[in-house]
């Protein structure tokens, strides 16, 4: 469609100008811009375009000190 071209190319730009965006913040970013779009052509065009969000990994604190320099407990079992 043609007015998709430029939807597309809208999304495009906001989507790399903003890599941890997902389709819910890029789809408020083009309401804002005056775009009136469904949140699911959002989500279908930038699945299309492989525009996929940057995922923070959580942080896993270290629970085990591997490298002690106690003595080690044979298994009994």
């Amino acid at each position: 469609r043609q007015e998709e071209t430029g939807l597309r190319d809208v999304i495009q730009r906001l989507a790399l100008a903003n890599r941890h965006y997902g389709y819910r913040r890029i789809g408020a970013l083009l309401g804002r811009e005056g775009w009136q779009v469904n949140h699911k052509r959002v989500l279908r065009v930038m699945g299309e375009d492989n525009l996929l969000c940057l995922r923070t990994r959580p942080f896993v604190p270290r629970t085990t000190d591997s490298r002690h320099s106690w003595r080690v407990v044979p298994n009994l079992a």
